[in-house]
């Protein structure tokens, strides 16, 4: 019985310190939301991950705004490539933001 729960105790401390070391921390929004606008222009495509709501609408020039909590930006990667424009935010964080719009 002993050795059992030694087992089972070495089994869930791995499994927490796995997940502990995955995720860097929670990183909470300060409420005061700001638009940043970004220059990418000629992309083809839209690539957005994360908890991203997505505007995109036609028009006839390019425009890529971001609207997220201020603490937030350093956080979030725009980032165009080969015509795809990526949207997304660094892994390895909980993010728990108060808005996170792109259009």
């Amino acid at each position: 019985m002993y050795k059992k729960t030694i087992i089972v105790l070495s089994i869930v401390m791995l499994v927490l310190g796995l997940f502990a070391g995955s995720c860097y921390g929670a990183i909470r929004g300060s409420s005061k939301i700001v638009n940043r606008t970004f220059d990418f222009e000629n992309f083809t495509r839209v690539e957005a991950s994360s908890a991203f709501t997505v505007e995109i609408s036609r028009g006839s020039t390019y425009s890529v705004s971001v609207t997220a909590d201020d603490n937030l930006f350093e956080f979030i990667r725009v980032n165009e490539l080969d015509g795809v424009l990526k949207i997304d935010m660094l892994p390895g964080y909980s993010y728990f933001p108060s808005a996170l719009v792109a259009r």
